[in-house]
């Protein structure tokens, strides 16, 4: 472990801008699922039909859900089911 850390250490030394493009990238990730959810309520709760047309179409597009899914996917921790 203390060589990746190293290796990491390393690529953020010798490349600094990755630094905020990492940072960036945790930082969507964290906002996505809340903010969406917030605005398809707010969309829901409104009185009008158009915008929960237009909140319905992006959040059906494959664009939309292949970011979602890339999002979600990448670097998340898998914890390996115990088995007997």
């Amino acid at each position: 472990m203390e060589a990746i850390t190293s290796q990491i250490d390393f690529i953020f030394n010798q490349y600094p801008a990755i630094k905020h493009i990492v940072a960036v990238y945790f930082i969507i990730r964290m906002i996505n699922k809340p903010l969406f959810a917030f605005i398809g309520k707010y969309v829901q709760l409104s009185e009008g039909v158009k915008d929960d047309e237009i909140f319905n179409k992006i959040v059906n597009s494959k664009a939309y859900k292949l970011i979602s899914f890339a999002l979600d996917i990448s670097l998340s921790i898998k914890i390996p089911k115990g088995g007997k």
